[in-house]
């Protein structure tokens, strides 16, 4: 009889954990949602730099209201060449990952001058050591 008492004490000691746990249910993130937040914040944190960048040359340069009105068109084509160059300088790190990535064997960049000889019609020589 002891035995019995003992192992159900021993079960009903044991389940405790298990109805101390509760059932919690996450709502799935919308992931489209996710990346939109992100780049608003991006973009919010890019046009805050921008000002404060504004801020800073104006201070320094001590500017009253009229050459403040007079610099600002400067200073909003030098962000946009700045992103523009910004925006090239990407494209080419991109050309570089690709390129560095191909198979540089012989045989393949021999295949690759003769396909640039097709498109472009010009003969470009191959340097090799």
């Amino acid at each position: 009889m002891t035995k019995y008492l003992a192992t159900l004490l021993l079960l009903v000691t044991m389940s405790f954990p298990t109805f101390s746990q509760t059932e919690t249910i996450r709502k799935a993130s919308n992931r489209a949602s996710d990346v939109e937040d992100m780049e608003n914040y991006e973009r919010m944190l890019k046009s805050q730099l921008n000002v404060d960048l504004r801020a800073v040359a104006i201070n320094n340069l001590e500017l009253d209201a009229k050459q403040i009105s007079d610099f600002t068109p400067i200073y909003l084509d030098y962000i946009r060449s700045k992103e523009s160059i910004t925006a090239r300088r990407n494209v080419l790190v991109n050309q570089y990952i690709e390129e560095m990535a191909e198979d540089d064997t012989r045989k393949d960049e021999m295949n690759e001058q003769v396909t640039s000889l097709k498109i472009t019609g010009s003969l470009r020589l191959p340097i090799w050591s």
